[in-house]
Protein backbone atom coordinates (compact mmCIF):
# COMPACT_ATOMS: atom_id res chain seq x y z
CA UNK A 1 0.00 0.00 0.00
CA UNK A 2 1.23 3.30 -0.98
CA UNK A 3 1.08 6.17 1.52
CA UNK A 4 1.28 10.11 1.50
CA UNK A 5 2.79 12.57 4.46
CA UNK A 6 -0.01 15.54 5.02
CA UNK A 7 1.81 18.90 3.92
CA UNK A 8 0.46 22.39 4.20
CA UNK A 9 -0.09 24.01 1.06
CA UNK A 10 2.13 27.57 0.14
CA UNK A 11 0.45 27.72 -2.91
CA UNK A 12 -0.48 31.37 -2.71
CA UNK A 13 -3.28 31.12 -5.61
CA UNK A 14 -4.91 29.06 -2.73
CA UNK A 15 -3.97 29.87 0.35
CA UNK A 16 -3.31 33.38 -0.74
CA UNK A 17 -0.10 35.55 0.17
CA UNK A 18 0.06 34.85 4.33
CA UNK A 19 1.68 31.71 5.31
CA UNK A 20 1.32 30.29 7.90
CA UNK A 21 -2.30 31.63 7.19
CA UNK A 22 -3.50 32.11 11.06
CA UNK A 23 -0.17 33.81 12.86
CA UNK A 24 -2.45 35.53 15.84
CA UNK A 25 -5.46 34.27 17.98
CA UNK A 26 -7.95 35.33 20.53
CA UNK A 27 -6.75 34.25 24.07
CA UNK A 28 -9.73 33.09 26.12
CA UNK A 29 -7.29 33.70 29.99
CA UNK A 30 -3.30 34.18 30.12
CA UNK A 31 -0.92 32.02 28.23
CA UNK A 32 0.53 31.42 31.68
CA UNK A 33 -2.82 29.96 32.60
CA UNK A 34 -1.98 26.30 33.04
CA UNK A 35 -5.71 25.67 31.65
CA UNK A 36 -4.17 27.28 28.46
CA UNK A 37 -3.63 24.33 25.54
CA UNK A 38 0.17 25.45 25.11
CA UNK A 39 0.35 23.73 28.92
CA UNK A 40 -0.86 20.66 27.69
CA UNK A 41 0.95 17.36 27.44
CA UNK A 42 0.51 14.74 24.97
CA UNK A 43 -2.70 13.06 25.19
CA UNK A 44 -6.62 13.75 25.35
CA UNK A 45 -7.58 17.07 25.92
CA UNK A 46 -10.11 17.52 28.48
CA UNK A 47 -13.15 19.87 28.51
CA UNK A 48 -11.36 22.32 30.61
CA UNK A 49 -8.15 23.10 28.10
CA UNK A 50 -9.01 26.71 26.88
CA UNK A 51 -8.15 27.23 22.88
CA UNK A 52 -7.71 29.92 21.50
CA UNK A 53 -9.51 31.56 18.58
CA UNK A 54 -7.59 31.41 16.14
CA UNK A 55 -7.28 34.26 13.10
CA UNK A 56 -7.04 33.78 9.51
CA UNK A 57 -4.50 37.03 8.31
CA UNK A 58 -5.80 39.69 6.35
CA UNK A 59 -4.27 38.54 2.91
CA UNK A 60 -4.67 34.81 3.48
CA UNK A 61 -7.51 32.63 1.87
CA UNK A 62 -9.77 30.33 4.01
CA UNK A 63 -8.84 26.49 3.03
CA UNK A 64 -10.31 23.18 4.38
CA UNK A 65 -6.53 22.43 5.99
CA UNK A 66 -5.51 25.91 7.53
CA UNK A 67 -1.47 26.65 8.14
CA UNK A 68 -1.16 27.83 11.59
CA UNK A 69 1.45 29.06 14.41
CA UNK A 70 -1.15 29.76 17.60
CA UNK A 71 -1.72 26.19 18.43
CA UNK A 72 1.32 23.67 17.66
CA UNK A 73 0.98 20.47 16.85
CA UNK A 74 -1.96 19.88 15.72
CA UNK A 75 -3.81 19.92 12.15
CA UNK A 76 -6.90 21.83 11.84
CA UNK A 77 -9.44 20.89 9.42
CA UNK A 78 -12.87 22.01 8.11
CA UNK A 79 -16.18 20.46 9.01
CA UNK A 80 -15.73 18.73 5.10
CA UNK A 81 -12.00 17.07 5.95
CA UNK A 82 -12.91 16.46 9.48
CA UNK A 83 -15.90 14.16 8.02
CA UNK A 84 -13.58 12.50 5.68
CA UNK A 85 -11.12 11.44 7.46
CA UNK A 86 -13.62 9.87 10.37
CA UNK A 87 -14.45 7.81 7.84
CA UNK A 88 -10.90 6.20 7.43
CA UNK A 89 -9.21 7.04 11.06
CA UNK A 90 -9.36 4.28 13.62
CA UNK A 91 -10.91 7.41 15.84
CA UNK A 92 -9.23 5.68 19.21
CA UNK A 93 -5.70 7.10 18.27
CA UNK A 94 -7.02 10.36 17.75
CA UNK A 95 -9.55 13.17 18.96
CA UNK A 96 -11.08 16.32 17.28
CA UNK A 97 -12.02 19.08 18.93
CA UNK A 98 -13.75 21.88 17.82
CA UNK A 99 -12.37 25.46 17.77
CA UNK A 100 -13.54 28.59 15.60
CA UNK A 101 -11.56 30.19 12.91
CA UNK A 102 -12.34 34.72 12.78
CA UNK A 103 -12.30 35.38 9.38
CA UNK A 104 -12.90 39.11 9.67
CA UNK A 105 -16.35 39.58 11.22
CA UNK A 106 -17.39 35.85 10.73
CA UNK A 107 -16.75 33.22 13.19
CA UNK A 108 -16.45 29.68 11.76
CA UNK A 109 -16.77 26.26 13.35
CA UNK A 110 -13.11 24.19 12.33
CA UNK A 111 -11.51 20.98 14.29
CA UNK A 112 -8.12 20.29 15.57
CA UNK A 113 -6.94 16.66 14.99
CA UNK A 114 -5.18 16.12 18.61
CA UNK A 115 -2.87 12.94 18.21
CA UNK A 116 -3.20 10.26 20.56
CA UNK A 117 -1.48 7.60 19.47
CA UNK A 118 1.81 7.57 17.26
CA UNK A 119 2.45 4.53 15.22
CA UNK A 120 5.56 4.23 15.10
CA UNK A 121 5.63 0.56 15.22
CA UNK A 122 5.03 0.59 11.50
CA UNK A 123 8.37 1.61 10.85
CA UNK A 124 10.83 -0.91 9.40
CA UNK A 125 13.68 1.01 11.72
CA UNK A 126 16.44 -1.86 10.55
CA UNK A 127 15.94 -0.22 7.02
CA UNK A 128 15.69 3.24 8.29
CA UNK A 129 18.53 5.79 8.87
CA UNK A 130 18.09 6.51 12.58
CA UNK A 131 20.39 8.81 14.67
CA UNK A 132 21.03 10.26 17.85
CA UNK A 133 20.60 14.19 18.41
CA UNK A 134 20.82 16.70 20.73
CA UNK A 135 20.06 20.05 21.54
CA UNK A 136 19.41 22.05 18.53
CA UNK A 137 18.70 18.94 16.23
CA UNK A 138 22.43 18.16 15.65
CA UNK A 139 23.70 14.85 14.72
CA UNK A 140 25.44 13.53 17.68
CA UNK A 141 25.73 9.56 16.39
CA UNK A 142 24.30 6.97 13.97
CA UNK A 143 22.76 3.61 15.44
CA UNK A 144 20.97 0.63 14.74
CA UNK A 145 17.50 0.30 15.74
CA UNK A 146 16.35 -3.65 14.82
CA UNK A 147 12.73 -2.93 15.68
CA UNK A 148 10.15 -1.14 17.75
CA UNK A 149 10.90 -2.37 21.21
CA UNK A 150 13.97 -1.74 21.02
CA UNK A 151 13.46 2.10 19.80
CA UNK A 152 11.47 2.41 22.27
CA UNK A 153 14.01 1.08 24.89
CA UNK A 154 16.69 3.45 23.55
CA UNK A 155 14.26 6.68 23.83
CA UNK A 156 13.71 5.93 27.97
CA UNK A 157 16.81 5.66 28.06
CA UNK A 158 18.35 8.84 26.64
CA UNK A 159 18.66 11.70 29.25
CA UNK A 160 17.36 15.01 27.89
CA UNK A 161 18.27 16.95 25.61
CA UNK A 162 19.55 13.82 23.45
CA UNK A 163 16.92 11.91 22.08
CA UNK A 164 16.19 9.46 19.00
CA UNK A 165 15.46 10.75 15.26
CA UNK A 166 14.24 8.99 12.24
CA UNK A 167 15.56 10.27 8.87
CA UNK A 168 14.61 8.68 5.59
CA UNK A 169 11.94 5.77 7.59
CA UNK A 170 10.77 2.92 5.75
CA UNK A 171 7.59 1.51 6.72
CA UNK A 172 6.71 -2.10 7.25
CA UNK A 173 5.01 -3.46 4.01
CA UNK A 174 2.37 -5.18 5.84
CA UNK A 175 1.22 -1.64 7.05
CA UNK A 176 -2.44 -1.23 6.39
CA UNK A 177 -3.81 1.90 8.12
CA UNK A 178 -5.55 4.46 6.67
CA UNK A 179 -4.51 7.16 8.83
CA UNK A 180 -1.96 7.79 11.13
CA UNK A 181 0.52 9.48 12.90
CA UNK A 182 4.64 9.17 13.58
CA UNK A 183 6.76 10.94 16.30
CA UNK A 184 10.27 11.63 16.10
CA UNK A 185 10.96 11.77 12.56
CA UNK A 186 13.71 14.47 11.57
CA UNK A 187 11.59 17.61 11.75
CA UNK A 188 8.84 16.92 13.56
CA UNK A 189 5.99 14.67 14.27
CA UNK A 190 3.51 14.06 10.93
CA UNK A 191 0.29 12.74 9.46
CA UNK A 192 0.11 9.94 6.91
CA UNK A 193 -2.58 8.84 4.57
CA UNK A 194 -3.12 5.88 2.64
CA UNK A 195 -3.72 6.02 -1.54
CA UNK A 196 -7.14 5.40 -0.77
CA UNK A 197 -7.96 8.27 1.78
CA UNK A 198 -5.80 10.70 -0.38
CA UNK A 199 -8.25 9.86 -3.40
CA UNK A 200 -11.20 10.61 -1.04
CA UNK A 201 -10.00 14.31 -0.26
CA UNK A 202 -9.14 14.91 -3.46
CA UNK A 203 -12.59 13.68 -4.81
CA UNK A 204 -13.75 16.29 -2.78
CA UNK A 205 -11.77 19.00 -3.60
CA UNK A 206 -10.22 19.82 -0.18
CA UNK A 207 -8.15 23.05 -0.25
CA UNK A 208 -4.81 23.97 1.56
CA UNK A 209 -3.27 20.54 1.40
CA UNK A 210 -0.98 18.77 -0.69
CA UNK A 211 0.65 14.83 -0.65
CA UNK A 212 4.30 13.62 -0.27
CA UNK A 213 4.45 10.38 -1.46
CA UNK A 214 6.67 7.97 1.13
CA UNK A 215 9.35 6.70 -0.94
Amino acid sequence: MEYFKIEHSTNKSIIGSTYPQCQHAVHKVSIDDESHIWYQKLGYLDEHVLIPDIILSRLAKKTDLISDVTLGRFLILSDKLKSIIEKYANNSELQLVEIKLIVKKEILNYWILNPIIFRNDFIDFEKSENWIEGSGFIKIREISISNYVEFKQLQESLIYPERVKIHNFKLHSNTNQHFFQLSNLKNANSYFVSEELKNAIEKENCTGIEFELVE
